[in-house]
């Protein structure tokens, strides 16, 4: 989902997920913004009578989501603004204290649950970008802050049934061939196992604000699952496994990460745990408007969950 405020106001640190376009520039953005996106309207960049026309034409298109910005407080009646389609509103305060990423991601998660345009139209957007990237590398992380990755969360099913039909040695030395898989799958695409228990956990990868690579990391990992089950493993049969990949928020640490608390961490893990059916592999809508290119085509609509869009990758045929 792109993201664009229409305003003569500079934009803040905080304001860094979100694109700036002058009032001038309004007609020539019109036509590039796609199905899905979201755009903030400034109602203080226009006269009186030029803010409710420019309301009412931008409410009437219902391919696009508004964020109403509204410093001076000239809107008497609020909640008709969200009667009539719209999806944010600033007045004086909240405009002043910035669009942080973690509104833009709530007044997306709000626009996708009202699923008001259709799920093939148009090209897809590109999510906001993140007012902090981690980067291209794990070069430049400072222990304890905050910083956008991709995740992609990885577990064996039927965990319950292994436990059983597996004594303690050999089931430790076929998890520790799995989770040899796993990490050497990563390395390629800059990833690295960051939470673990013994069936499965976190990979986590460095997001530069342009191209995530969780999502390459899982196609290429489903691709290879027969050579893994067939050369490497240490289980006598085939396993499964499912995957979840979603973009967001986490504080860095090296270590002790079992104490951290995060809505970023409890989307994936959620959507791995109580969403994704076994041996599938899903991502959010953000991974997939990420996902470079051809990739995009491998993955279909799966749905909703917790106010996001889904994609489910589409099954490879077996030989």
């Amino acid at each position: 989902m792109r993201a664009v405020i229409v305003t003569k106001a500079p934009l803040g640190p905080r304001r860094r997920g979100i694109e700036h376009a002058p009032p001038a520039r309004l007609a020539e953005i019109l036509p590039a913004l796609v199905p899905g996106d979201l755009l903030y309207l400034d109602l203080s960049a226009f006269t009186a009578a030029e803010a409710r026309s420019r309301l009412k034409q931008l409410l009437a298109r219902k391919d696009l989501f508004l964020g109403v910005v509204d410093p001076k407080g000239t809107v008497e009646d609020v909640p008709s603004l969200f009667h009539d389609g719209a999806v944010d509103y600033l007045d004086g305060a909240a405009w002043k204290a910035g669009i942080a990423p973690r509104r833009l991601n709530r007044a997306a998660a709000y626009a996708r649950a009202l699923k008001r345009y259709p799920e093939s139209a148009g090209r897809e957007a590109s999510p906001a970008r993140p007012c902090r990237p981690s980067g291209a590398d794990w070069s430049r992380l400072r222990e304890g802050e905050e910083y956008t990755f991709s995740l992609l969360f990885i577990e064996l099913d039927g965990a319950e049934d292994l436990e059983l039909r597996f004594g303690a040695t050999n089931l430790t030395e076929a998890l520790a061939s799995f989770r040899a898989y796993v990490e050497r799958s990563a390395a390629p695409f800059g990833g690295r196992t960051w939470i673990w228990s013994r069936f499965g956990g976190i990979v986590l990868f460095p997001f530069d604000g342009h191209r995530e690579q969780a999502a390459s990391c899982g196609l290429s990992m489903t691709l290879y699952k027969y050579l893994y089950d067939i050369e490497e493993s240490r289980f006598p049969h085939f396993v499964s496994w499912r995957m979840a990949a979603h973009l967001g928020e986490v504080v860095w640490r090296e270590r002790a990460t079992g104490t951290l608390v995060s809505e970023t961490l409890n989307s994936v893990f959620h959507l791995g745990q109580q969403f994704a059916p076994a041996g599938s592999f899903h991502v959010t809508d953000d991974i997939r408007g990420l996902a470079g290119g051809p990739m995009r085509k491998f993955f279909i609509p799966a749905g909703q969950y917790e106010g996001r869009r889904i994609w489910r990758m589409r099954r490879p045929l077996s030989p």
